[in-house]
């Protein structure tokens, strides 16, 4: 997606969902957005940007998600996520 997607980090998101995120420190990754505030909290950085995934990557994302809820949460679900989807797409 282009850059001129990138949304502001004090804007937070109007749903819940999976956005691409860069932190202060540079690392770009997938990250949750839910009632809770941005998953991982506040302790890899705080978010400088955002912007929407495609949504064949987002459907991903969220099947990838209750994969891991599912079978009891083996595995660490919030480990860091590269932006490009990594090469652990295929669950």
């Amino acid at each position: 997606m282009p850059d001129s997607n990138w949304i502001c980090g004090s804007e937070p998101p109007d749903r819940q969902g999976f956005f691409e995120t860069e932190f202060n420190t540079g690392q770009t990754e997938v990250t949750m957005y839910s009632i809770l505030g941005w998953m991982p909290p506040v302790h890899r950085g705080y978010v400088v940007r955002w912007r929407l995934l495609e949504p064949a990557v987002e459907q991903a994302e969220i099947e990838r998600y209750l994969y891991y809820r599912r079978e009891g949460g083996r595995g660490a679900i919030h480990e860091p996520r590269p932006a490009n989807g990594g090469s652990d797409q295929n669950l």
